[in-house]
């Protein structure tokens, strides 16, 4: 299908399409491909040809577009590769008769080779200052910004872990020529002063819990594991605090020591504390981290031995340890084998 679709500034009959071969079913994911290129259009969409040449031969991913709004025939693509990161930052002069990838440059300000996170297929959007050609963005996992055209690169909004701004930027609004708005999965930032501080434009109260859970010791708190949100404790509905990050999923406490817990992130990654949430280890010794996995993984405690704990891959597990997670699987394979891969089970 058509990832990105975008229509020329000054003539209302070129309009440049996207292509990407993406499926995803319980048994595939195809992320890549031949047929992944760029299109253009000079009649309406009418008649289609590729303008592709220059890039780079051979299977590729998601392809974003962008068009300036002050030169003529002046674009740039994003291209995402097989591996998941980005295969080329690509500009053209001449209305995509010809494709020169920028992203040659490799030293301190360069682009990082794993700008994407490992998973560009979420992202692939640039975009370009309305008012300044040599001002471009690249959304990814951070914002990536350039001030002379695509050579160097530097950090456009504070990185994601810092959590002032959250992870996974997907849209870029100019709204005049100093106030931006941001989308990200963490909702709209917005900029008054060009991109040098950001603030969260909205309090929307749609956080998506994957799970919750009680503590015993403050039975008056909430806890919860949140798509994108990490592990979150909260006193009230409107107050809460993030104590650890990723997609977070169940929370386990030790009903007899209150500096113990556990918390799960995505594909069944296991921490846990024994300072009450103010750091975390990983607890995962013994877990075969081949075997396939849930995204949302099970994580119960015994009811009857607070260190014994059970969870599960494509095998039950046991830990007798507690906080010195040792964990030895009980089962043997009780799905029906990895025969798709490990995501696919």
């Amino acid at each position: 299908g058509i990832i990105d679709l975008i229509l020329d500034p000054f003539n209302a009959n070129i309009i440049y399409a996207a292509s990407w071969p993406r499926v995803r079913n319980n048994r595939e994911s195809l992320l890549s491909g031949i047929n992944a290129t760029i299109f253009k259009s000079v009649d309406g969409g009418i008649t289609w040809n590729k303008s592709d040449n220059g890039l780079k031969l051979g299977p590729k991913g998601r392809i974003g577009l962008v068009a300036s709004k002050l030169t003529p025939n002046l674009l740039f693509s994003i291209v995402i590769g097989e591996n998941n990161e980005w295969e080329g930052f690509y500009k053209s002069v001449n209305g995509g008769a010809n494709w020169v990838n920028l992203l040659t440059n490799t030293g301190s300000n360069a682009l990082p080779d794993n700008a994407m996170g490992g998973f560009g297929w979420y992202f692939g959007k640039i975009e370009i200052n309305p008012k300044n050609d040599k001002d471009l963005f690249i959304l990814g996992v951070d914002l990536w910004r350039s001030n002379d055209g695509g050579v160097t690169w530097f950090l456009g909004a504070p990185p994601w872990y810092e959590n002032k701004v959250h992870a996974d930027k997907h849209d870029l609004v100019f709204l005049n020529d100093t106030d931006l708005l941001l989308a990200s999965d963490g909702g709209v930032y917005q900029s008054k002063d060009n991109g040098q501080r950001w603030i969260d434009y909205e309090e929307v109260p749609a956080t998506q819990f994957y799970r919750i859970a009680s503590n015993p010791h403050k039975p008056d708190s909430y806890y919860g594991g949140a798509q994108d949100h990490g592990t979150l404790i909260g006193e009230n509905p409107q107050n809460w605090v993030r104590l650890y990050g990723g997609d977070g999923f169940q929370q386990v406490f030790d009903p007899k020591n209150d500096n113990i817990f556990y918390t799960l992130t995505q594909n069944g990654n296991i921490l846990v504390t024994t300072n009450k949430g103010l750091s975390f280890n990983t607890a995962m010794n013994g877990i075969d981290k081949f075997e396939p996995v849930a995204w949302d993984a099970p994580l119960i405690r015994s009811h009857f031995n607070a260190n014994t704990l059970y969870t599960g891959t494509s095998r039950v597990y046991k830990n007798t340890e507690g906080a010195n997670a040792s964990w030895k699987a009980i089962s043997d394979d009780l799905t029906d084998g990895n025969i798709y891969g490990a995501r696919f089970h």
